[in-house]
C-alpha cells in the first residue's frame, strides 16, 4: 500500500450536505468518501471519522473484517479537530456559524502494516 501523503477537501457542499455529531456522514467523512473513491484498491470501504487521531476506513462486506487506517499529517491535526468540533456544534444550534472549507493531508495504512 501506497504511503505516500494526499491531500482531502473537505468543500462547502461536503459541509452543507453533512451531518454534525455523525461518524459516518459529517462533511470529513464526505470528503473523504469523495477521495477514497478515486481509487479502484479501496472500493467497499466507507470512512469513519471520530477525530484527527481517530479516522479508519472500514470493509464493508461482512466477511472481510480489515480496517484500514486514515493517518492525517502531525501538522494538520489541530486544524482537523478544530474543525470537527466547529462543525458539530452546529447539531441543533442554527445560530452556531457553518466552518469554512478546509484541506488536511493524509495517509492510507493498512492496519496490519502497523504491526
Amino acid at each position: 500500500m501506497k504511503k505516500e501523503w494526499k491531500v482531502c477537501n473537505v468543500q462547502t457542499d461536503h459541509i452543507l450536505d453533512g451531518e454534525p455529531e455523525n461518524a459516518r456522514c459529517c462533511a470529513v467523512a464526505l470528503a473523504m468518501e469523495q477521495e477514497i473513491g478515486r481509487y479502484g484498491w479501496c472500493d467497499g470501504y466507507s470512512p469513519v471519522i471520530s477525530n484527527a487521531k481517530d479516522m479508519h476506513l472500514e470493509n464493508c462486506d461482512l466477511n472481510d473484517k480489515r480496517t484500514l487506517a486514515i493517518d492525517v499529517y502531525e501538522e494538520d491535526r489541530q486544524e482537523v479537530d478544530d474543525f470537527i468540533w466547529d462543525f458539530d456544534a452546529t447539531y441543533g444550534d442554527e445560530t452556531a456559524p457553518i466552518p469554512l472549507p478546509m484541506m488536511f493531508r493524509y495517509r492510507i495504512i493498512d492496519k496490519k502494516e502497523q504491526k
